[in-house]
């Protein structure tokens, strides 16, 4: 989702799925976690990260892809 409204189902951009699993998985995770946190404060990060300890390598990893395209891919913090 793009943080709107959605039906209920969580897919994979084209943009993306080439992408290494470890990161696909980081993307359709924090996907899962906007269903218990619908924004990005403490509690959707802390949860988050204690589900997934890879998060901030994958943040990593996308915030270096939008850099090397010179677009952001990056969430709001």
């Amino acid at each position: 989702s793009n943080g709107g409204t959605t039906d209920g189902h969580i897919r994979i951009s084209n943009k993306i799925k080439d992408w290494p699993q470890w990161v696909v998985d980081y993307v359709i995770l924090h996907e899962l976690v906007h269903r218990i946190h619908t924004n990005h404060s403490s509690e959707f990060w802390n949860t988050l990260q204690a589900g997934y300890p890879l998060t901030e390598r994958a943040r990593g990893f996308i915030r270096g892809v939008g850099y090397a395209q010179g677009t952001r891919f990056e969430e709001a913090e």
